[in-house]
C-alpha cells in the first residue's frame, strides 16, 4: 500500500531534494563568503553558493551536484575526517555528500531549467 502511495510522489522527489540541498548550500556559502577570513573560505563559499543556486533552479544540475560532491568529499577528508561519520556536530557534510550524490543520479527533475531546455530541443 505504501508503495502505491509513494509512487505518486516519485516525479517530485528531485524537486524536493533540490530545494533542501540548495537551501543549506546557499546559506552555508553566503556565510562563508561574507566571513571571507581566508582565500580557502572564499573558494569554498563561492562553490557552495553558486552550486546551491544552480541546484535550486535546476540548471546544469548534474554538473552542479558533481561539483558539490567533490567539495563535500574534500571538506570531509580535509577538515572533518572520520568525525563526519561519527560525531553529530560534523555529520552535516556527510549528509550533504549523500544528497548531492542522489541528485547527481536523479538529475534536475520535473521543474528545472534542465527539463524545460530538453522540451525546447525536442
Amino acid at each position: 500500500m505504501l508503495d502505491k502511495m509513494g509512487s505518486s510522489f516519485k516525479e517530485y522527489a528531485p524537486f524536493i531534494l533540490r530545494l533542501g540541498l540548495a537551501t543549506v548550500f546557499i546559506i552555508q556559502g553566503a556565510r562563508e563568503v561574507t566571513n571571507h577570513s581566508t582565500v580557502e573560505d572564499l573558494v569554498v563559499g563561492g562553490v557552495e553558493l553558486l552550486g546551491g543556486l544552480f541546484v535550486l533552479i535546476g540548471f546544469l544540475t548534474r554538473w552542479a551536484s558533481a561539483a558539490l560532491m567533490a567539495l563535500m568529499s574534500w571538506e570531509i577528508f580535509h577538515r572533518h575526517g572520520l568525525r563526519a561519520f561519527t560525531h553529530p556536530d560534523h555529520q552535516l557534510w556527510f549528509a550533504m555528500l549523500s544528497m548531492s550524490f542522489a541528485l547527481f543520479g536523479l538529475g534536475g527533475g520535473k521543474w528545472s531549467v534542465d527539463a524545460s531546455s530538453k522540451k525546447k530541443e525536442q
